[in-house]
């Protein structure tokens, strides 16, 4: 039975990031909001008692609001008690009774944080700073006595939070990114706390730990969960001041930091603590994984184009439609009646089923920002030592470094040296293939966006034909379009001499146009009106192959070069992606448990054969579903879940 978890807050910084930890983990999830509610976000005002009653009364939930800020809690302290304290208490009662476990995030401001007292433990007494704290607090005492018949409570305390963000403000340290652009003018005359220690923790991290909580609270029986610790902490080790925050953020955007300057003493304003720097020790005990992602290697890997590079154009500026101001759409279709059976898309960007489809010209140079690429490097060979491994190029040059990622297709020559001593053989398939790009003026193309903004499928008996928009200028009075035409046939055994591979530029637009006869007019437009220029010859062979394990060593491989699959999912380069952001995940978590650990060293091996094992597994799946997805003539098999995700 799929568990269900009700998240107040969701649109907020720690609610977005705890919904999508808990759906990764299989849940089912219901996003509640207030003043950001839409058409997926439930609105839901949480001091409304009668409100909060009716939501729980739908379904068995395990929920996750609070103002997160000091200031604005001294500016209005009886809002902040009514949210805090008052909504809280209502919410652990609501909970409480009807039998559904209740966590609730605290701060690190219920301890004084005098200088020597931290790390704090758990039980270790309170003493709120501020109102801020204070409020916490008293938050914490309503869950606690709400819930101390039912043991379906708990408290889990934070530290100051950092993450992805709609806008820098949501967090008191990616707002910090302002401050250090408004430093580059020398007069600016900043100045910047660099006495309170503090502890940023992702919101990554704490939706994972939510979501190990919740597992192991629910799985434990009534008398087993009464025996289980009721407040629990969870912290990042990595230490900084503001002002420390503010010069590596600097340093990693290669920015001066002359108009702002470090200030070693308690500010003004709403008091704060030194230092409540938070044990994790309790969680440990329970066996729930403390470790987190490194501050500093998270803003260069992890977010460094949507947090930190502001001068990057908005992603929507690659989208085909994007000169169209059209929300991204795509349609299934029945060949003989012309009805669509499937549409995915049409949402706008942030909405749950949002998807960009990019021109991929326009993506490479989106992702290719700010990076340093040395162009025109063809790969010869690599040797590889205990110690690290050395890269040499055609041109005679080489690269040294400690771990090297082939990501060079499906021809991947990185794969040919890896996998000398048991090469695999590419699998073809039986797929045909005649391929067409046409240009389309206004009133043509006006009647393809009638079908779907990207592009449309549609299943004929024995054959399908798809037609995508590739992309329309600026000032739209054109458009490109581009189709393609595929069929099974086992006489494709070898596409070098199946027909289509002689064939002529008339012979294969020939065969397309008598084709498109079955089906229904509003879908022939494309075929008939390209002219024999536009019909590309052998434009495609569809090959795969099942991914095998790797030797153990300091070369991996992503993509293509490792789970070539074929287009009828459309998943190809979303796994690309997924493979490169897994990887450094992967690597970014060893480093941060390593440090924490005092070692300094990597096990390459060890990571690498970590992320292959979740990479080969979901690789193979996605091969062997696009395959059948190529084989498949109705079409209803090609529209996996990502499709509509992606």
């Amino acid at each position: 039975m799929t568990r269900i978890a009700l998240v107040t807050g969701a649109t907020g910084l720690l609610g977005r990031q705890v919904v999508l930890e808990f759906e990764r983990a299989g849940w089912e999830v219901v996003e509640t909001g207030f003043t950001r509610s839409s058409s997926t976000i439930r609105k839901l005002d949480i001091v409304d008692s009668s409100a909060v009653a009716a939501l729980l009364d739908e379904e068995k939930y395990e929920p996750c609001a609070a103002n997160k800020s000091p200031d604005k809690c001294d500016a209005d302290p009886e809002g902040a008690r009514a949210l805090n304290v008052e909504a809280t208490r209502t919410l652990a009662q609501a909970t409480s009774t009807r039998g559904i476990l209740l966590i609730y995030i605290s701060t690190d401001y219920v301890f004084p944080g005098k200088p020597g007292d931290a790390p704090y433990e758990s039980d270790a007494a309170t003493h709120p700073p501020n109102l801020y704290g204070q409020t916490k607090l008293d938050g914490e005492k309503a869950v606690l006595e709400q819930t101390k018949d039912t043991n379906l409570g708990v408290v889990l305390r934070v530290p100051v939070l950092y993450g992805s963000t709609n806008d820098h403000s949501e967090s008191a340290v990616n707002i910090l990114l302002d401050k250090v652009r408004q430093a580059q003018d020398k007069e600016a005359k900043i100045s910047m706390d660099d006495w309170a220690q503090r502890y940023p923790t992702n919101t990554e991290d704490v939706g994972r730990v939510c979501q190990d909580i919740a597992s192991k609270y629910l799985s434990a029986g009534s008398k087993e969960r009464a025996e289980l610790p009721k407040i629990l902490q969870f912290s990042s080790e990595d230490r900084y001041t503001k002002f420390e925050i503010c010069q590596l953020l600097a340093e990693i955007l290669n920015l001066p930091l002359e108009g702002m300057e470090g200030v070693k003493e308690a500010g003004t304003g709403v008091q704060r603590p030194y230092d409540t720097h938070l044990s994790t020790r309790t969680l440990k005990e329970l066996g729930i994984p403390v470790w987190t992602q490194e501050f500093k290697g998270w803003w260069i890997l992890k977010d460094l184009f949507a947090s930190t590079l502001r001068d990057l154009p908005n992603l929507e500026s690659c989208s085909v439609t994007h000169p169209l101001k059209k929300v991204s759409q795509a349609s299934f279709f029945d060949a003989c009646t012309g009805r669509s059976f499937r549409s995915i898309g049409g949402r706008k960007p942030g909405e749950k089923g949002y998807f960009c489809r990019v021109n991929r010209a326009q993506f490479r140079g989106w992702l290719s920002e700010h990076i340093s690429i040395q162009w025109n490097k063809a790969f010869s060979h690599y040797e590889e030592s205990q110690d690290d491994i050395t890269v040499h190029f055609r041109d005679g040059t080489s690269a040294t470094g400690d771990v090297l990622v082939g990501a060079d297709g499906i021809n991947s020559n990185v794969r040919t040296q890896l996998l000398a001593a048991n090469l695999p053989r590419l699998n073809e398939l039986p797929i045909a293939y005649i391929m067409g790009e046409i240009h389309l003026d206004k009133a043509q193309y006006e009647r393809q966006l009638t079908l779907a903004t990207l592009f449309y499928v549609v299943h004929d008996e024995g054959f399908r034909l798809f037609g995508g928009n590739s992309g329309v200028s600026e000032d739209k009075s054109t458009a490109t379009y581009y189709w393609h035409m595929s069929w099974k046939d086992d006489a494709v055994v070898d596409h070098e001499s199946y027909w289509t591979a002689h064939a002529s530029k008339e012979e294969l637009l020939d065969c397309a146009k008598k084709r498109v006869q079955t089906l229904h007019p509003q879908f022939r437009e494309l075929v008939e009106l390209t002219p024999v220029e536009g019909v590309l010859q052998n434009a495609i062979r569809v090959k795969d192959w099942i991914p095998e394990d790797l030797p153990q060593g300091r070369v991996t491989l992503l993509g293509d070069a490792i789970h070539p699959m074929t287009q009828f999912r459309g998943e190809g380069a979303n796994h690309a992606m997924l493979d490169g952001l897994k990887l450094a995940e992967l690597i970014n978590r060893e480093l941060a448990v390593l440090s924490a650990q005092g070692v300094e060293d990597l096990d390459v091996p060890k990571v690498l054969q970590m992320y292959e094992d979740e990479m080969l597994e979901r690789g193979r799946a996605a091969v062997l579903e696009s395959r059948a997805a190529a084989l498949d003539q109705t079409g209803r098999y090609s529209l996996g879940e990502w499709t509509g995700e992606a």
